[in-house]
């Protein structure tokens, strides 16, 4: 048996974290005999997480107004078992994956990991489209490409809620205004 429950030891003794590893753990691990279950063994055993093999996408980008900021994108480093990996420090750029507006992205695209993630706060790209993804790289770990998302024109109002749920708050838009007759939304 462990304890805590956090993981499992297969017969050969192999121990494996089924709920994924973000910082050292220290596990007691017990045995039982079968011929006699009243001898037990156990063992206190300090387990790490995976050495860094990969980037992938903790906070995936959703779509936004062209040249206004998008929400946050996140990027982190997992292990190769999809653990992450809270102790790396790499840096971690963005770039413009599939670009079907020829877009331009700007707004601070280089981040360094901090507790094994980067936030990417103040991203824009320039151009409408459907259908971009963002590229995450590192040096020596394998590149991440986010999930699909849509520019839209910058006269296109998209609601936010960021103010209150009144309709004609003009802090509830992006861009900024309540939406008028003219305006698609």
């Amino acid at each position: 048996s462990i304890s805590p429950q956090s993981g499992s030891i297969s017969s050969s003794g192999l121990y494996a974290s089924q709920t994924g590893l973000t910082s050292q753990q220290t596990v007691t691990v017990t045995a039982k005999s079968v011929a006699d279950p009243t001898k037990t063994a156990s063992a206190v055993v300090t387990v790490n997480p995976g050495v860094a093999t990969k980037l992938a996408f903790t906070l995936q980008p959703v779509d936004a107004v062209q040249n206004t900021t998008m929400p946050t994108v996140r990027v982190g480093i997992d292990d190769q078992f999809g653990n992450l990996v809270t102790n790396a420090t790499n840096t971690v750029t963005v770039a413009i994956g599939t670009n079907p507006g020829s877009g331009v992205l700007t707004g601070g695209t280089t981040g360094v990991l901090a507790s094994g993630e980067v936030s990417f706060n103040a991203l824009s790209i320039s151009q409408a489209g459907n259908g971009y993804t963002l590229v995450a790289t590192s040096s020596g770990l394998t590149n991440a490409t986010s999930s699909a998302f849509n520019v839209l024109p910058a006269s296109v109002k998209q609601w936010t809620g960021a103010v209150s749920a009144d309709w004609s708050s003009a802090g509830n838009w992006t861009p900024s205004g309540a939406p008028t007759a003219s305006d698609d939304v």
